[in-house]
């Protein structure tokens, strides 16, 4: 600000203060999936695998575990199912590794990943296998699996 005398002599005068900016970062986690699609199939005879991404992002530094559900109709790890619109089946397993022999679950069955978080996103593949069983009628079969990521 300025102070002036009678005479028009002017002086500048600074007054400052400060203050305090704060925030405070919590422990969160975003969680994007990719459709896993098998493809088209004539006959099942045959194992038939396809892959799917799951992209996590937490709070660098939080702990986090990543479960997969069984889906709608499916019961457990290795009874995962999916229907066509008149009621018939395919099964189904989800995996962890490529070689198709950790299965994916849950937090509760013990079989989810567990990780930490970096503040980017972190990727997970899944790996599914249709395997070999009897071909169900021609149609469009499917599932939603629910993907759970605990902090």
């Amino acid at each position: 600000y300025r102070t002036c005398n009678i005479i028009l002599l002017c002086t500048d005068r600074t007054a400052t203060f400060s203050f305090t900016v704060r925030a405070q970062v919590v422990p969160d986690c975003r969680v994007e999936a990719d459709d896993l699609d098998f493809g088209s199939a004539g006959l099942l005879d045959q194992p038939v695998d396809a892959t799917s991404q799951i992209r996590v992002t937490c709070t660098a530094g939080s702990s986090y575990q990543l479960g997969l559900g069984y889906g709608l109709q499916g019961n457990g790890v290795n009874d995962r199912q999916m229907r066509d619109l008149a009621g018939n089946r395919i099964g189904y397993q989800l995996y962890r590794d490529p070689g198709r022999t950790l299965g994916w679950g849950q937090l509760a069955d013990g079989l989810a990943m567990t990780a930490a978080g970096s503040g980017a996103a972190q990727g997970f593949t899944v790996f599914g296998r249709v395997p070999a069983q009897p071909t169900p009628p021609p149609g469009s079969y499917s599932d939603t699996v629910v993907v759970t990521v605990t902090y």
